[in-house]
Order: structure tokens, then C-alpha cells, then sequence
């Protein structure tokens, strides 16, 4: 099968082949995947388009809760609305995407 370039600079493992457990791996290239794919623009503007229509009061906090499955601290929510109102929410969604917390989530 065709393989997809988004998968395989996520090191997305081969799905002919048993791999019990999987070796973390992070490279420039998954971050920029992270950063520009399409699929990732196209989540970015959906979560975003449902925090401002669901949580219209509270979009930053809806952005931590829906990817963070908490809520923000202060110091987050201080920072998080200033890029919005420098940017928007969907790029903030797309920061938080890749950030650490998200890549590592358990």
C-alpha cells in the first residue's frame, strides 16, 4: 500500500509488522508536519470554529480542555490570550498541538 507522508514523518510504525512497543522518536520534520500538514490546519480550524461556538466565554480554556484534558493555569491563560488576540485560536490550537504536553500525552 501507499504509505502517507504525514504518517511516515510522524515515524508512524509499519503496519505489516508486530511492534508491541514502540521506541519514541521526535525530529524537526514531525514538528514541521505538526506545524503545516493539512490535516493539522484543517483540526486546528474545526477545534477552534467549536470552542468559539460551545465555550464562547472561555475558547482559550475550551482549546487546554479539549487537547490538555485540564484547564489552563493562570500564567498559561494569560499567555495563551495574548497570542489569540495577536493571532487567532486556531493558532494557538496549533502551538498546543505541538507542544510537549500534547506529543507525550499518557
Amino acid at each position: 500500500g501507499i504509505q502517507d507522508p504525514f504518517m511516515e514523518a510522524l515515524d508512524f510504525p509499519d503496519a505489516a509488522q508486530l511492534t508491541p512497543i514502540r521506541t519514541p522518536s521526535a525530529s524537526p520534520l514531525q514538528a514541521l508536519a505538526l506545524w503545516n500538514h493539512d490535516f493539522v490546519l484543517y483540526a486546528a480550524n474545526e477545534i477552534a470554529t467549536y470552542c468559539r461556538r460551545q465555550q464562547a466565554d472561555d475558547p482559550v480554556g475550551c482549546a487546554f480542555r479539549t487537547l490538555f484534558l485540564r484547564e489552563p493555569t493562570e500564567q498559561e491563560r494569560l499567555k495563551a490570550n495574548e497570542f489569540t488576540a495577536q493571532h487567532d485560536l486556531a493558532a494557538l490550537i496549533r502551538v498546543l498541538i505541538n507542544s510537549n504536553e500534547f506529543l507525550t500525552f499518557r
